[in-house]
């Protein structure tokens, strides 16, 4: 049971990334996601023994695993080229990258360090942090799993669904 409820939640990251592709499948060859819809689904796995310590995760490593994996997703070889292919036409300008992250349940929740290692990937590729908005159902949830209510101008914006016209 405990094995189940760790795969889902490193699952629940990962369903924001998935644009043609959908997660459960095995990854076969290098095709980029256009060309990716009439085949089979790929699933990246990412598994390091010092992502975790005790009840500790360490960011640094959880952001080297998103990074390779987003890569092997895509067939990238690196992780800009992979955010081409999944945000092929991004105004960096005025568009606004927008992530549904899971703070429902206390058992099964996105994990900030996997939501920090994506908008922080986000960031290096070129979007500007205030265009980064994460959001769940409500901010007693998201402050309940440790996020910080976010909605202002600097920042990447964390809030609930509810205050999407922010």
């Amino acid at each position: 049971r405990r094995r189940f409820l760790s795969g889902i939640s490193r699952a629940a990251a990962a369903v924001p990334l998935m644009k043609t592709a959908s997660l459960f499948g095995e990854k076969k060859n290098n095709k980029s996601l256009e060309s990716a819809e009439d085949s089979k689904s790929r699933i990246v796995i990412a598994k390091r023994k010092n992502a975790v310590s005790g009840n500790s995760i360490n960011r640094a490593v959880v952001e080297e695993m998103f990074d390779g994996s987003l890569m092997a997703l895509t067939g990238a070889k690196s992780t800009n080229e992979a955010w081409e292919r999944i945000l092929p036409n991004i105004n960096f300008a005025k568009d606004v990258v927008s992530l549904k992250i899971n703070c429902i349940s206390r058992h099964v929740d996105t994990h900030r360090e996997v939501s920090f290692a994506i908008a922080k990937s986000l960031m290096k590729f070129g979007v500007p942090e205030n265009n980064i908005i994460m959001w769940d159902r409500t901010d007693r949830e998201l402050n309940r799993a440790g996020y910080q209510i976010n909605t202002g101008k600097k920042g990447v914006r964390w809030f609930e669904i509810g205050r999407a016209h922010v």
